[in-house]
């Protein structure tokens, strides 16, 4: 038997989204993969590395922590929640 696609995937690792807080300034990032910059790390697990746009510090993200990019109605209920 060969191996047979069922339903083709359209999500390619290069387009994973992340989200992370900045743990110096407390923004809110999402971000894809290319952004940043890849960390092979076996014994803490890979990691992506990002430069938050605010203030500059390195925001670092499990690379298996991958979600669904946020919409504007998502970004704008958060937002509300936080008192913004």
């Amino acid at each position: 038997m060969s191996i047979q696609v069922v339903v083709n995937g359209r999500k390619r690792p290069e387009d994973r989204v992340y989200r992370n807080t900045c743990n110096h300034c407390g923004s809110l990032l999402q971000f894809k993969a290319s952004d940043g910059r890849f960390v092979d790390d076996s014994r803490d697990g890979d990691a992506i590395v990002v430069a938050c746009p605010e203030c500059s510090s390195e925001v670092w993200t499990a690379a298996d922590a991958y979600q669904k990019a946020w919409t504007d109605a998502d970004i704008a209920a958060l937002t509300k929640r936080m008192g913004g």
